[in-house]
């Protein structure tokens, strides 16, 4: 078997292409573990009235940690979550979300625009009309994620 590996910055999204004579039992296999794989990461569930629910991270705003608790935002819901927030990031870093102050990881996806504020504040206004203030703290590695990833700035 061979396998190459085409690193392309240019990508929007990851792709793999599978080119088989036949599909062995080691073949389904590697299908299944990155199906699984990209299931679990794509997801997290979240707890909405005492209901567990699966949540695609396409919808998530942004996740807010409050009294040792996680939630996740979503344009109208907001859902508990059993991770921390370092643990959200690590995990979604790749997927566009990115810690912007001690309590608030947000999806650079999910941002309408950023702006300065006369108090030298800066604020990131998401498409659902909510604001997050950007720390100073965060605010250079924010800068640079949102350039790496959108190109912006």
């Amino acid at each position: 078997m061979k396998l190459k590996i085409f690193e392309d910055k240019q990508l929007q999204e990851e792709r793999i292409e599978v080119y088989c004579h036949e599909k062995t039992p080691m073949i389904e296999a590697i299908i299944q573990f990155i199906e699984d794989y990209d299931a679990n990461i794509m997801n997290i569930t979240g707890i909405y009235n005492e209901e567990k629910q699966v949540l695609d991270i396409k919808d998530i705003y942004y996740f807010e940690a409050v009294d040792k608790r996680s939630f996740a935002y979503l344009e109208k819901k907001v859902f508990e979550v059993k991770y921390t927030l370092s643990q959200i990031e690590e995990r979604l870093k790749q997927y566009g979300f990115i810690r912007i102050n001690k309590s608030n990881v947000v999806s650079i996806y999910k941002i309408q625009k950023i702006k300065c504020t006369a108090n030298m504040r800066v604020v990131a206004f998401l498409n659902n009309g909510e604001q997050l203030v950007i720390s100073r703290h965060y605010k250079k590695s924010f800068e640079a994620y949102l350039k790496s990833k959108r190109g912006l700035i």
